[in-house]
């Protein structure tokens, strides 16, 4: 996701992200220095000393790809062979090699440790310890960190195996939500929230300023009679369009509302994609969190809104407003089991104010890169095609819905 410590052009997120390095790149990379492979390999399997017998590079088409900090994930796999006369001699292994560099060709503020995507602020989390024994969110194994040339890192993670959104079921986001109050709650019963100078702060702030620029864009389009972007006018779009522009405006209101409720650590980006379910060593569901690039200080409600962001229109048998009821009451009794004092309506405003002003921004943010990628390709006549689209896929969905109740629990409170 493209988020960033200022105004964002969303242009500089198009045409200058990092050109991630190719397969052959990676492959002559570690041909080059075996022997630091073996060790990565070796630590894997975690069987004392090994030999490598063979490895092979596959490239991992999952992440944002307008991330301009990314630099590609890459699964690198093969065999050893270990000292043990009474078993299987080779044993296989697996890792996946996380590239990161600064894109510093744009002259932004991805630089900067005070932005939203510091693209070193992942290396920094696994090279200070700083989550080795947090409760709730577990961090992936990292097996070693190479600092290289040109601002670049290469970190190599455990391989979780195939994340797959379709594959959650209702218990699973339970589970999650169970593990994101335990994380929470260190923060919140006396722990102190860390003070890293490279921890992200003020993000949704940040992130409604950097999202600005295109919505304004938009709206100066409407306004100045474009009948491409008319559609996007409240007497054309309709209401819940209207709602969504009124959120963009009136900002404070919600910013002012999540400034007052519990603040906490938040990893900051824990949709479903950046989570693995699986046993942990007791047996319990076990909750790994990828991505850890985004973590800083911030309301409790940032972590609820990216859990449920893609949450379908129902899931089983069970209706989206009942199991995003659910899961709320599940965070919240968490948090009250973790002795945390919280009422349910707090965390229904945290949740709801931080999910929609964050979700209206990426939306609008979204939209204005596809018209200025059509405009860039001579295809202005897609750009009506483009807007008629975003008007009804968002209509239909489940944001408007979230907006309303943003405004009317905060209005109500």
């Amino acid at each position: 996701m493209a988020e960033g410590g200022e105004s964002t052009d969303p242009e500089s997120l198009r045409d200058h992200a990092p050109r991630a390095p190719s397969l052959a790149e990676i492959v002559r990379a570690l041909a080059a220095d075996v022997a630091a492979l073996e060790s990565i390999a070796v630590a894997a399997v975690g069987l004392g000393s090994a030999g490598l017998l063979d490895w092979s590079v596959e490239p991992l088409a999952v992440g944002a790809a307008g991330n301009p900090t990314s630099g590609g994930l890459f699964r690198v796999s093969g065999h050893v062979d270990v000292e043990r006369p009474d078993r299987e001699r080779t044993v296989p292994w697996s890792v996946v090699l996380k590239v990161v560099r600064s894109p510093v060709e744009t002259g932004r503020a991805w630089d900067s440790p005070t932005d939203g995507i510091y693209w070193r602020r992942e290396v920094d989390v696994v090279t200070s310890h700083l989550l080795d024994d947090v409760a709730g969110l577990a961090i992936p194994r990292c097996f070693g960190v190479a600092e290289l040339p040109q601002a670049t890192a290469w970190m190599w993670f455990e391989d979780l195996g195939p994340m797959s959104r379709a594959a959650w079921t209702e218990a699973d986001y339970h589970v999650a939500a169970r593990a994101i109050a335990r994380f929470h709650a260190r923060y919140l019963t006396g722990t102190p929230i860390p003070d890293e100078p490279w921890l992200n702060r003020d993000f949704l702030r940040a992130f409604h300023a950097a999202c600005t620029p295109s919505f304004e864009r938009l709206m100066g389009g409407a306004r100045s009679g474009r009948d491409a972007y008319r559609g996007l006018l409240p007497d054309r779009a309709g209401p819940a369009i209207a709602d969504l522009a009124r959120i963009m405006v009136d900002a404070d209101l919600l910013l002012t509302a999540l400034d007052a409720v519990p603040q906490t650590l938040c990893h900051y980006d824990t949709n479903v994609d950046n989570l693995r379910v699986r046993p942990g060593p007791d047996g319990a569901p076990h909750v790994v969190a990828i991505d850890w690039q985004m973590v800083g200080p911030g309301p409790i409600g940032a972590d609820l809104g990216q859990l449920l962001c893609n949450l379908p229109a129902t899931i089983g048998a069970t209706p989206r407003a009942d199991l995003e009821a659910a899961v709320l009451r599940t965070y919240r009794n968490e948090l009250t089991a973790a002795g945390v004092d919280i009422d349910l309506d707090t965390v229904r405003i945290a949740y709801a104010a931080d999910a929609a002003l964050r979700q209206t921004a990426w939306a609008f943010m979204l939209l204005d890169l596809s018209i200025l990628a059509a405009e860039a390709a001579g295809e202005d006549g897609a750009i009506d095609r483009i807007v008629a689209a975003f008007v009804a896929n968002t209509t239909a969905g489940h944001l408007p819905t979230l907006a309303r109740q943003a405004t009317e629990l905060l209005l109500t409170r």
